[in-house]
């Protein structure tokens, strides 16, 4: 997450914290670790999911949106490997927010190494992987 630090497009971190204080449901005080980042409160899985539809000058923004997110995150040197609609996030502004680098690289992959979550893989992925079980 640091190498996004100041990235407009990806959802920031601000401070983590080991020694926390919180009271759990019985009323008494436990220790926590915790971390603040900014506030998201939908996802575009949720958005898309509570409208019938999206006008076409939404979806439109969104879409570029999300382009110049992936082109900053490349500027970077990284690959997010990983971009679906729940790993985009909205500010109450309709600002884009990426999240969940887990997978995120550094490095480009070829074909028959695993990357991403496997429903969202291009059907191109699942074919090598099938040439390479024969």
């Amino acid at each position: 997450m640091s190498n996004f630090q100041n990235c407009d497009y990806v959802l920031q971190y601000y401070e983590y914290n080991e020694e926390g204080k919180a009271i759990d449901e019985n009323g008494n005080e436990r220790e926590v670790s915790y971390i603040v980042m900014e506030l998201c409160k939908q996802s575009l899985f949720d958005l898309i999911l509570s409208q019938t539809s999206l006008t076409e000058e939404a979806a439109h923004y969104i879409f570029t949106e999300l382009l110049k997110g992936v082109k900053e995150i490349h500027s970077r040197g990284y690959y997010h490997w990983d971009i679906k609609l729940e790993n985009i996030l909205l500010t109450d502004d309709f600002k884009i927010k990426i999240i969940d680098f887990g997978f995120c690289t550094n490095e480009t992959y070829s074909f028959g190494e695993k990357f991403g979550t496997a429903n969202y893989n291009c059907r191109e992925y699942f074919w090598r992987q099938e040439l390479l079980n024969e």
